[in-house]
């Protein structure tokens, strides 16, 4: 079993004050003979068992984390939790740990006053793909109530909104008229290079506009693909032409660079996408005082200003 010796001191204790070592097997995850062992013989090692990837310490800052994370929208499916609490466990061993499910299975066993697992109900497609009353009216109590605790309300230059759409610059082939032997026609490509690109924009509820984030489908940047952009236009590149984890992050510092002489907190609403949520940026989000709040899955053609407005 996976156990800490925080858990393990606990247990005895417990044990000591009446609690049944069945009882304390269930909570901590502990056998029950090691709980006796140590009740009576007092001179054995307190953590003597294999210790838990993390400290208690550690694994209660996950287990809060998370259920913030819920809080503003964050879909923890397992595979979502398993990459978050790998990030965390990387981030404070500086080691490549992976964790699996087997872990997944005792830490919420270990939790399970805090965490459950809960299975999702089937919504109909049209309902899914549509926009309901009551995936509204609870998207905007969570807004609201991080408006009005945190005094945002009068401070629309503090709210901020951000979302990508991609696009291909491969036009589309113009007809043309062939002998009834051709089987094709092909038409000179401009010889970009860059056959897809995603546009990252940000803007705030005053209407102000920061400059956009441009991700191009390639290997390495070509210098003149920077030329003629917006003032202040950050590019860079990725295999796909899309945003991925690692330059969600990169666009979030430069967000911090752009945003750093506004008052704190601000408040950042961004799409539901894995990519959009990591351990890095979340704790970088802590550090500079900026709230995140996620918008509900298959709703951003409604809540999304971005997706309805600036990119319809």
């Amino acid at each position: 079993s996976l156990y800490s010796k925080e858990a393990l001191t606990k247990a005895i204790e417990e044990y000591k004050n009446g609690s049944t070592s069945s009882e304390l097997t269930t909570k901590y995850g502990i056998p029950g003979s090691t709980i006796r062992n140590h009740k009576s013989n007092s001179k054995l090692k307190v953590g003597g068992g294999r210790p838990t990837l993390l400290t208690d310490q550690q694994e209660q800052y996950l287990v809060e984390l998370l259920i913030n994370l819920e809080l503003v929208g964050v879909r923890l499916t397992k595979p979502v939790v398993i990459k978050l609490s790998s990030e965390y466990a990387q981030a404070v061993s500086d080691k490549d740990i992976l964790v699996g499910r087997k872990w997944l299975t005792k830490f919420l066993q270990r939790w399970k006053t805090k965490l459950k697992v809960l299975k999702e109900k089937k919504m109909e497609i049209s309902r899914r793909n549509g926009f309901t009353e009551d995936v509204r009216v609870g998207w905007y109590a969570k807004l609201d109530l991080i408006l009005r605790t945190n005094n945002l309300k009068t401070r629309p230059h503090a709210i901020f909104n951000c979302d990508e759409s991609g696009f291909s610059d491969e036009s589309a082939g113009e007809m043309v008229i062939v002998s009834h032997e051709t089987k094709e026609a092909y038409e000179q490509s401009g010889g970009s290079g860059k056959c897809f690109t995603t546009s990252l924009m940000c803007s705030n509820a005053a209407g102000e506009i920061l400059p956009p984030f441009i991700i191009y489908s390639a290997k390495s940047l070509n210098p003149q693909w920077t030329f003629g952009g917006p003032p202040g236009s950050s590019y860079a590149v990725s295999e796909s032409g899309w945003i991925n984890g690692h330059l969600y992050v990169e666009w979030f510092k430069w967000f911090i660079e752009h945003t750093k002489n506004i008052s704190k907190p601000i408040l950042l609403i961004m799409d539901n996408h894995p990519s959009h949520v990591g351990i890095e940026l979340i704790q970088l989000a802590k550090q500079h005082q900026i709230l995140l709040l996620l918008l509900p899955p298959n709703c951003t053609h409604v809540l999304q200003p971005l997706d309805a407005v600036t990119f319809g």
